[in-house]
């Protein structure tokens, strides 16, 4: 935030420095971690999704849900370059971002090898009853 001079000139720091903050927040807060966070809710959500339904084995999300943790556990990496002191743990970017990918092409062998003639049950449909009578 600018400074008010005296004389009433407009005084922020060092040059660059706004442009700094604004790289900050534009590119670290709201590119890197927003985007991670919704690359880290997409498998959070298809998690889910497998445990309950069973729609691929049981334990692909339960995987998914424990290394979806482990690389949000990154985010605070990100965090610690536009807030200072903000906890960081080293070791999670490489254990989340590595578990993460592996888990992605488990995903990808997983459907590749699942049998084809396995097929998603459908509600049944209820007929309607016949009208009796001519529809205008």
């Amino acid at each position: 935030m600018p400074l008010l001079r005296a004389g009433g000139q407009l005084g922020g720091g060092a040059p660059g420095s706004s442009s700094r903050r604004q790289h900050q927040y534009g590119g670290a807060l709201l590119g890197e971690h927003l985007g991670q966070l919704l690359a880290i809710g997409w498998p959070v959500t298809l998690c889910v999704i497998i445990v309950r339904t069973r729609v691929l084995p049981r334990w692909l999300g339960v995987t998914g849900l424990i290394v979806s943790a482990l690389y949000l556990f990154n985010q605070g990496d990100i965090l610690a370059t536009a807030v200072p002191g903000f906890p960081v743990w080293d070791l999670a970017g490489l254990v989340g971002s590595t578990g993460w990918g592996v888990w992605v092409a488990a995903l990808g062998v997983t459907v590749l090898l699942r049998p084809a003639t396995v097929a998603l049950r459908r509600p049944a449909t209820t007929a309607r009853p016949a009208t009796a009578g001519p529809r205008s």
